[in-house]
């Protein structure tokens, strides 16, 4: 007796959330450990990113006080409080290093006694003292001849 395989593809899906009828590439894959093949997922890109805002979402506020007090203890645990300082360290340092707009408002606030919503409405004041900035530092390399 001859088992005869056929391929049967499927290139069009409907969503359970939105109901509209979809090509199979809208639908992302995960890997059926039953089936042991790729398999779409049940709802679509779209849909699929909304639902799970909305599960995350509904998730932490049913679970405010439990991952309220976990982050806490992971932050006092002795190995995180070094890590987390090491962190902040590389975040500033890369923030100088690349003159974000938060970095240079942040200056700003500090050096002319701006108000961060006033620097925020104009973004074009954040960008001249950039560009003061970065002449500054390309003077000094010049001048000093560090990298």
């Amino acid at each position: 007796m001859d088992i005869i395989k056929s391929e049967f593809t499927i290139t069009e899906k409907r969503c359970p959330l939105c109901r509209n009828l979809k090509n199979i590439e809208e639908f992302d894959k995960y890997f059926s450990k039953k089936r042991q093949k790729y398999r779409p997922q049940s709802y679509c890109k779209l849909c699929s990113k909304e639902e799970k805002a909305r599960r995350s979402k509904e998730y932490y506020q049913t679970h405010k006080k439990e991952r309220i007090k976990y982050a806490k203890e992971y932050a006092l645990r002795p190995e995180n409080i070094e890590k987390n300082h090491q962190q902040r360290i590389e975040s500033k340092r890369r923030r100088r290093e690349n003159l974000s707009s938060s970095y240079v408002r942040d200056l700003m606030v500090q050096k002319f006694k701006f108000k961060n919503s006033d620097l925020l409405e104009n973004p074009d004041l954040v960008l001249i003292y950039a560009n003061k900035i970065k002449l500054k530092r390309t003077i000094k390399k010049i001048k000093y001849g560090k990298k």
